[in-house]
Order: structure tokens, then sequence, then C-alpha cells
């Protein structure tokens, strides 16, 4: 289902670049810098940011512009800081940074970033089918909306409210909303006629489903007729058919019902649209199963149980597909397809219940969750006794062979890789040259900004830092250092930063952890201590961290590696 995210005032700019595509020079699209990218201006970053085709560097812009945002202190700012970084990251990550996008937006006055920042939350919650989540963010984003008369985005939240009725079963209230919807969108006038003709398809299926077939039929056929040449609606214009097609079904006219549907299979099937696809199938083995041709029946709503073991879902509407599978097993008295189709229904009842569109008004009474278990158990006791033992152990050697060999090559693979990973580590420890201070060139003085003589100073002194292996105080951080160095922190994190390569705590690390791999190699007894004081011995505060940075860096755990270092001194 398509749903319309709105981008307003700040982000109309947003979207004109993108348009423009503004080109930037190869040297600017290869920096990595954070901090150089500060002395940017927020326009640059912007536009950079959705320039570049690499994701890498878009985080990059994206964390710039946050960072100098903070710095300014500039709301506005960070606000969109935030908005960037969450358009480049998905699942938890882009739901904190949204998250923080509301929890500043509501702090503003101008109402707008809120209403958009509750909109985009919304429609991240309808792309997974939290219907009801995204209905509460989109009503939360009404009344921002009307506080700030922003009457083009109530138009796509409203919309959009009208859509998540019908998906809930709200009938009622959908057909009140999109019919208000579209007179809207009149009233906005609108160059393009998409928003319009969607608006319709969801009234028709409104209509559709309080069985105002009339009523279908007159503004499908209108619709239908006016798009049926227009290739840029060629979707929308087999959905309709599709549509069309259910309601001849409801008005019993079967013959026209399957011509209609069968016109549409070939275009979702190509377009891997699985939602119409099932629809499409459901209802024509609906129509064959009440012209009683049964066999061709049972083919669509197989093929419409292939489609649910393919995505994991199906709506509501399709539910009886099961029903009547169930119900041909049972008259066959196939009691292994019978249990197997029932199964597949408790599973759907289970998704449907967990995004709380289980309509318990639309489901007969011998096909609810209660009776389905029990009809399940007493199929189970049934075939336990046609000899379930014998096929069960076959079953279950053949399962454990299965196991063990799959379980036997992939812990040889796996030795294989770490056996690998190891001997790299020791060749690159026996090749390892020690650290020399980098010359303090031009281009890494003027990146830097910081007076040449501080450079060198700082730099002789973090040598003299390593080769003293101070690093080894769990004590040691940014501003300690900074202060036993006498410089500032800022100086000392840029300085690393640059002739390092790394953050300062992964500088710290990365120190510690070749301190702990060269003394394990070097030293028996420190190779018996356990973890925990190779942990201790080698600066980390606690072993989490210490683990966790020794695999960042070796892609191997500590046990793993002293194990092996022991084995082969043993030989």
């Amino acid at each position: 289902m398509y749903i319309i995210y709105m981008r307003l005032k700040h982000f109309y700019i947003i979207a004109y670049f993108l348009l423009i595509r503004l080109p930037i020079c190869s040297q600017e699209q290869s920096l990595k810098n954070l901090d150089s990218l500060l002395r940017r201006e927020f326009k640059e970053l912007r536009t950079q940011f959705y320039d570049t085709d690499s994701d890498k560097d878009a985080s990059l812009y994206a964390a710039a512009y946050l960072k100098k945002a903070k710095q300014l202190q500039d709301s506005k700012k960070i606000i969109d800081g935030y908005y960037y970084k969450a358009l480049l990251n998905s699942d938890s990550l882009r739901t904190i940074y949204i998250d923080s996008l509301i929890q500043l937006s509501s702090k503003r006055t101008d109402h707008y970033f809120m209403e958009n920042a509750l909109v985009i939350k919304a429609g991240d919650f309808f792309q997974i089918q939290s219907y009801k989540e995204a209905l509460n963010l989109y009503v939360k984003a009404q009344e921002y909306a009307k506080k700030s008369n922003n009457h083009l985005m109530l138009f796509n939240i409203n919309y959009n409210i009208g859509i998540i009725h019908n998906l809930i079963g709200n009938y009622e209230k959908a057909l009140k909303t999109l019919k208000r919807s579209l007179v809207n969108s009149e009233t906005l006038g609108f160059k393009d006629n998409w928003r319009r003709l969607k608006i319709i398809s969801s009234i028709i299926t409104s209509y559709r489903q309080l069985n105002m077939n009339d009523s279908v039929t007159i503004l499908a056929s209108k619709t239908i007729k006016e798009i049926y040449t227009n290739p840029k609606y060629k979707n929308l214009y087999h959905k309709l058919v599709l549509k069309q097609g259910m309601n001849l079904y409801a008005q019993q006219n079967y013959s026209a019902a399957k011509d209609s549907i069968q016109k549409t299979v070939h275009y979702f099937k190509n377009i891997q649209d699985d939602s119409n696809l099932a629809y499409a199938y459901f209802y024509l083995g609906k129509t064959y199963v009440a012209t009683e041709q049964r066999e061709k029946a049972i083919n669509y709503l197989k093929k419409v149980d292939s489609i649910f073991l393919k995505v994991n879902y199906l709506f509501p509407e399709t539910r009886p597909t099961y029903e009547i599978l169930i119900d041909h097993y049972k008259k066959k008295k196939d009691s292994e397809k019978q249990l197997l189709y029932i199964e597949r229904l408790l599973k759907l009842d289970s998704i449907l219940h967990d995004k709380e569109l289980y309509l318990t008004n639309r489901i007969s009474e011998d096909y609810n969750t209660p009776r389905l278990l029990a009809n399940k158990e007493q199929i189970i006791t049934s075939l336990q006794k046609k000899e379930r033992s014998y096929f069960l152990g076959i079953i279950g050697a053949i399962i454990i062979i299965l196991l063990i060999g799959g379980f036997l090559i992939y812990n040889y693979i796996q030795k294989k890789i770490y056996k690998k990973r190891f001997e790299e580590l020791l060749k690159a420890q026996q090749t390892k040259k020690q650290h020399t201070i980098i010359d303090v060139s031009d281009a890494k003085k003027n990146e830097l900004n910081i007076p040449e003589d501080i450079i060198k100073t700082v730099l002789n002194s973090l040598a003299v830092f390593k080769e003293n292996n101070e690093f080894l105080s769990s004590n040691i951080n940014l501003q300690k250092l900074a202060k036993r160095l006498k410089t500032n922190h800022t100086y000392l994190s840029k300085i690393v930063n640059v002739y390092e390569g790394k953050s300062f705590n992964t500088f710290m690390n990365d120190l510690r952890i070749d301190y702990t791999i060269e003394r394990l190699q070097n030293d028996a007894v420190f190779r018996k201590y356990t973890i925990d004081a190779i942990a201790e011995e080698s600066g980390f505060s606690n072993t989490r961290t210490f683990s966790r940075s020794f695999q960042r860096k070796t892609n191997l755990n500590p046990s793993y590696f002293i194990k092996n270092l022991n084995a082969s001194f043993e030989k």
C-alpha cells in the first residue's frame, strides 16, 4: 500500500537540490575528516549530503551538519541534522534519531517541525504494518498541522488516516475521511491527477467492504474508463479491475468476476505485487467454489498459501483461504493436510492478533482459535495411532544426521577461518614496525589548524607515552593525557585523529591490544592469567571492553588466541 511522506517548508529546499544536483569537485567528495567539514556552510553540507552516491560520505556530511548545529546551538539546524541521520539508518538507530527529532520539535512553537517529525515516524509504523500505532501518530500530527494551518499537510495526513481506517476495518470512518480528502484535493488544485485517483481507489475499497455494490460499479467503471489508455496509471488500472472483479463476485456474477480478476494475475505476478496477487488468487478460488469447481478452487487457494509462506502475512479478508482448505481436506479424510492448514491458520491468526487486525466478528464459530486448537489436538492424536513412531524415528534419524553433518562442516569451516586469522595475526606482529613520528607536512598542518610547534611537541610526547607503556593505566582519558602533555584536549583529539587515523578511545584501546598480543607471545606466565587479569594488566577497566576491543582489532576472541598460541609453543 502506497503512503505519502510529506516534507514541508525547509524540506522543500532539500527537494529542490535533489533535482538540480549541484556539482561537487572530486576533492571535496573524498573528504573524510569530520572536523574539516565543520568549516563549511550548512547549505553546502546539505547539498553534498544529497548529491553523494556513497552512504559512507553521506553519513560524514550528516554527522558534520549535526555537530556544527550543536556547536552553534541552532535548534532548527539540529532538527535537520537528526533528520539526515535518520534517513541513513534503519531499525533501532533510525528510531533513536526520529525520537530525538520529535523531542526537539516538541519544544518549538513553529509546529511544522513537529508535524513533519510525527508523519515520518507514522510512516515507519505503517511500513511494518503497525497500523494502529501509525494512526495514533497521524492524529497527533493532525493537531499540529491544524495549529500551523498547513492545508497541504492536513490533506496528506487525512488521506493516510483514511487508508489506515480501511486497513483496520473501520470502513465507515474511512469512507467519510476519504470523501473529505477528495473534496480537499480539488480545493488545493493539484496539477497532477494521481492524488485524486488514489483517493478514489481507496473509496472504492470502502464501498466494497460496506457492501455498497452499486457505488463500486459506478465509480470503478468510470475511473477505469478514465485511465484505461494512459500507461502512467497501469498499476492503478489493474488494481481497479481487480476490485471490480471482487465486486462482481459479491453480486454473484461469477463468470464476469472470474474474467475480470484473471486479467490482473499476469500483471501482478510480473511486478511481484504479492498483496494484490493474493487477493486475485483468493477471489478466483472463491469463484470456483461458488461454481462447484472444487479442484480448481483448491489450486488457487494453495497459491494464496504459497504467498503467505513467502511474505509471512495476509490481509484479514483472505483469511477464509484456510477455512476452505481445512474443510476440503476434512471431507477427503486427509488428516495430514488438514493439520497443516490448521497450523497455517493459527499462525496467520497470531500475526493478525499481534497487529490488532483480528476481526472476531468476521470469524466463523467453527474456525476460531479455541476450536482450531481442539481440532489440531484431535488430528494429532489420530495420526499418532498410524505408526507415527516409526516414521518419526526415521525422520528424527535423518534430522540428527543432517544436524551433525551440518555442525561438523560448520565447525570445520570456522576452524579454518579462525586458524587463518590467527596465523595472519602472528605474521603481522612479526613484521610490525616500531611507531615513528610522522613529519608535520603542510597538508596535515593546514588540516589541523594548530601551530606547528604544538603539533611536534604533542607528537613527541605521544611517542614517549607509547614507548613507556603509559597507556596501561586504566585511569588515562583524553583530558588527563592532554593535561600531562601540557596541551588541551581539543588539540590532542585532533592530532590523534589525523596522525593515528582513529578516535582517541580507539587509539588507546589499540595500543593496549598491541601490548597484550606482544606480551602473550613473549611471556608464558602471562598466558596463564585469567582473561579478567589480562584485561586489567593491559589497562582495561573491565573485561567486556577488553574482549570487544580484541575482537574488533583481531577478528578473534582472546581465549581462542591464547589457546592457539599455547598450542604453537608446544609443537
